[in-house]
């Protein structure tokens, strides 16, 4: 939609499937929660960063004020691949 080059992901990273996730079972275990613990800060720096950057021509910075800001923000949707997958001990 904005023209932006794709992430790929790099060769080294294995992706969790969201729903063999939530569907996966652990004895005496409980999946109470899911946690996109970085879905603001990887929309900031992945789209709007890159978007801005690409509005100038040039490669996103990492390190850009846009990012550091997006670092100490809440995490507001589920629009990442970071989550933490909660789950509590039962009798």
């Amino acid at each position: 939609m904005l023209g932006l080059k794709k992430i790929k992901a790099p060769w080294h990273n294995l992706y969790l499937d969201d729903k063999k996730m939530l569907n996966f079972k652990i004895r005496n275990c409980k999946l109470t929660k899911v946690i996109p613990y970085n879905s603001t800060y990887y929309f900031l720096s992945r789209i709007v960063n890159a978007w801005l950057a690409n509005e100038k021509g040039i490669e996103p910075n990492y390190n850009a004020k846009i990012n550091k800001l997006a670092f100490k923000l809440p995490s507001i949707s589920d629009c990442a691949q970071g989550k933490i997958y909660l789950y509590k001990k039962i009798s």
